[in-house]
């Protein structure tokens, strides 16, 4: 289903949310000359990386074609997402390293006006130097030195402290870039009397292996019902299958919203879905996949008081787990569903305005 579809069939729930959005170009006031005007969004995909990059930007790239603008994608020679490129329908180009020159020519020969970044790793000052020569640069959920360089830095989300960088960045809950499917869902009104059912996520590909290191710790657990989502490009499949044997109250689902809407709470590797679990407004355990999240995940929870963080992942204990499983519900639920459609629901719509107001 292509995003115009999904929202020509769900637009009553969008409705219902109070989000107006209408995502073609009849509507939005298209700047004269927009239509002319070409995007590429660069973006590296892999196992080692995760999907998060990739997942948000395919909603972007099209949602700006429904602004009347030319989309291309850059990716790595090597990149798992291919297939659903091609399905994408939108022209790109590969490339064999981040700051591969053959990227420079290709902005000259298509007449590229501006240039999307979103990465794990930044290209070299340098290389974002030269694409300043011939496009405008937009960078994503990056902050550093890079920041300077860009003409604009957008962080899709408001756990990061942007006080020490320079340069035009924009962040908050205005900007978070929830997931068109799921904005489909109502935001729950309550939360359960009682946990039964446990989701455990942990990302596309979870190269950390976080989803392992939880299962291996409620192996023998039978007060709780553990239904686990693995990715679509999860990498730890045959250990995943072999663990979770082990137990009846373990099962293993295929990465579904609906199932995950299904449970009582989540328990979810810190990263982009903690934005969607929170839209969901079910009570939330965070736990970090690196160091460096940590603080991160607690400042989420600052601000979305349904949700806890947990620390780094290694360091988390069986009775850590259950002991803040059993004290979940005693998380302040705090969030009104039309908050939550106003906060965190309208991301895409006001990431990719901004965007073309800088064409």
């Amino acid at each position: 289903m292509t995003l115009l579809e999904f929202f020509s069939t769900s637009g009553k729930k969008w409705k219902d949310l109070g989000i107006a959005l209408k995502f073609s170009t009849n509507g939005i006031k298209v700047k004269r000359g927009l239509l002319m005007k070409a995007i590429v969004i660069l973006v590296f995909v892999s196992p080692e990386t995760g999907l998060g990059h990739w997942v948000r930007m395919k909603p972007l790239a099209e949602i700006l074609q429904t602004f009347g603008v030319k989309v291309a994608l850059a990716v790595n020679a090597d990149t798992i997402i291919i297939n659903e490129i091609n399905e994408l329908g939108i022209p790109f180009i590969t490339l064999n390293a981040i700051d591969d020159q053959r990227f420079i020519r290709y902005i000259q020969e298509q007449d590229i006006c501006l240039t999307i970044i979103d990465t794990k790793l930044m290209p070299e000052i340098s290389f974002l130097r030269k694409i300043k020569e011939h496009t405008k640069l937009v960078l994503i959920d990056h902050l550093g030195e890079a920041c300077t360089e860009s003409d604009l830095t957008i962080l899709p989300n408001c756990h990061n402290n942007i006080n020490s960088f320079s340069g035009l960045i924009l962040s908050g809950t205005k900007w978070s870039l929830i997931h068109p499917e799921v904005l489909s869902f109502s935001p729950k009104k309550e939360f359960p009397v009682k946990i039964k059912r446990i989701a455990v996520t942990s990302g596309g590909s979870d190269p950390a292996g976080v989803l392992l290191h939880i299962l291996r710790l409620v192996t023998d657990d039978i007060s709780y019902e553990w239904m686990l989502f693995p990715g679509d490009h999860f990498i730890h499949t045959k250990e995943l299958q072999n663990i979770a044997s082990s137990s009846c109250q373990i099962k293993i689902r295929p990465y579904n919203l609906h199932d995950i809407y299904s449970c009582d709470m989540v328990l979810s590797a810190f990263g982009v879905s903690a934005y969607e679990w929170v839209f969901f407004n079910m009570p939330l355990l965070l736990v970090s996949h690196n160091i460096e999240n940590i603080d991160a995940a607690g400042n989420f929870s600052a601000i979305f008081p349904q949700s806890k963080s947990l620390g780094f992942y290694k360091n988390l204990s069986k009775e850590t787990l259950m002991e803040s499983i059993s004290n979940v519900l005693k998380i302040q639920n705090a969030m009104k569903r039309e908050e939550l459609a106003d906060t965190i629901g309208s991301g895409y719509r006001n990431v990719a305005s901004y965007i073309c107001s800088l064409i």
